[in-house]
């Protein structure tokens, strides 16, 4: 895997401050409630909406491809087109709030951001075939 040596989703290549060989399960949960979850105000998204959306975080650790893929994720959930730019503006925080204000809304983005997520690691894939023997665990966690 190229992000390196990884424990409880916390990625030596992308948190290179962290020894993750040492990293307790309550370490992480800090590191992702700091590092993750506050930036983009998750904590007061329904669970099943922010644990995809830090796992998206997490993984790829490139934030304009995340919103990217939030916001593509966002328009197949609502069916509304939503200018796909990177940028987590008041458009973007605005559709995504609204789309997680019911339980419905929540599922359908659930699973856009699952198909987002999977299709990514596909692409990771299908560029660099040495990639090839993580993508069965990459598209269980993008299914999770």
């Amino acid at each position: 895997d190229a992000g390196g040596e990884t424990r409880w989703g916390i990625s030596s290549k992308y948190n290179p401050d962290i020894d993750v060989r040492t990293l307790t399960r309550e370490m992480a949960a800090r590191i992702w409630k700091e590092r993750y979850l506050a930036d983009w105000g998750l904590e007061r998204f329904p669970q099943a909406t922010a644990h995809k959306l830090t796992d998206l975080l997490c993984t790829r650790n490139r934030l304009p491809e995340a919103i990217e893929m939030l916001q593509r994720a966002l328009w197949s959930a609502s069916g509304d087109p939503l200018k796909v730019d990177g940028v987590y503006g008041p458009i973007t925080k605005a559709r995504l709030e609204a789309q997680a204000a019911s339980p419905q809304g929540e599922r359908e983005l659930v699973i856009a951001l699952r198909c987002e997520i999977a299709s990514c690691y596909e692409r990771i894939v299908a560029q660099n075939e040495f990639q090839r023997n993580n993508l069965a665990g990459w598209i269980n966690r993008a299914r999770s």
